[in-house]
């Protein structure tokens, strides 16, 4: 209880930095060396996850061990092959929570990837994709699940759910990232590796980001269409995502057994080696 108490303090400490650290560089560093958002945003990321996260490490290194703390252990190609289905048809469930709340809550996340106009693809896909994949699952799947090991794996999900889906900051993620998060403890601890979240999560993203993409290069701005929808017309939209979600959830539950098969078949092979 007390290591997951400390990763939780962890986690509340690093909300703090994003809200302090990209305003002190917006004072200093970017007033002197202009960039893009990209940058901006690859480098904050870097400041507020990375920086901490080593520094937690060493910190507590006595009492962590790193090989299972952040699990990097290699998946075979058919589960790579899972992961990345796996990765595409959850999306129609993300998109399903974040109608709903869009119907209480204001769609924050639209505004900001609409900052993202003009700005090539490659570095986009690195900032919205490749260093969440990477950063937040090190930290989130990572540090807070080992630390909070003991409390059990269904409350170690839910409680890694809670956080992963506060370190989004608005209500508009937070309920999707919730149920997410919860997903990925379960596919960690299936597959004992920290990729196969690391795959997921950037599968996710990267479609956002070519989406995102498609949208700009026809010269739509996503927000304004948005705000013009009606609620009977957000409604109808709920109504058909989550006709493509009960398609899509016998094909997701179907892969996760096949996850399972393969992964604990991979476990005795390996036990039977040693």
């Amino acid at each position: 209880m007390k290591r997951a108490i400390r990763a939780t303090f962890f986690i509340l400490f690093i909300i703090a930095l994003f809200y302090t650290v990209p305003v002190f560089l917006n004072n200093t560093l970017w007033t002197k060396v202009p960039v893009n958002i990209a940058v901006e945003d690859i480098v904050v990321k870097l400041c507020i996850l990375v920086l901490p996260c080593l520094a937690y490490i060493y910190i507590y290194r006595s009492v962590i061990n790193i090989k299972e703390c952040f699990k990097f252990n290699n998946i075979s190609l058919i589960q790579i092959v899972i992961l990345v289905l796996i990765g595409f048809l959850i999306q129609p469930f993300a998109m399903l929570i974040s109608s709903i709340t869009s119907i209480l809550f204001e769609n924050k996340v639209i505004d900001y990837m609409n900052a993202y106009e003009g700005i090539p693809f490659w570095l986009t896909l690195v900032s919205m994709a490749v260093m969440p994949a990477l950063m937040e699952e090190a930290m989130m799947r990572g540090i807070v699940l080992y630390e909070s090991r003991d409390l059990g794996i269904k409350i170690a999900a839910i409680l890694n759910g809670i956080l992963f889906g506060i370190i989004h900051r608005n209500f508009s993620q937070f309920f999707y990232a919730f149920v997410f998060g919860i997903i990925f403890v379960y596919i960690v601890k299936i597959t004992n590796s920290l990729y196969s979240t690391m795959i997921i999560h950037f599968i996710i993203n990267a479609t956002q980001v070519v989406i995102m993409k498609i949208f700009t290069t026809q010269k739509i701005i996503i927000s304004s269409e948005i705000t013009n929808i009606s609620l009977l017309q957000k409604i109808s939209g709920i109504g058909f995502i989550a006709i493509i979600c009960i398609i899509c959830l016998p094909i997701i539950s179907y892969l996760f057994k096949k996850l399972v098969y393969i992964s604990e078949n991979k476990k005795r092979l390996n036990n039977q080696i040693v």
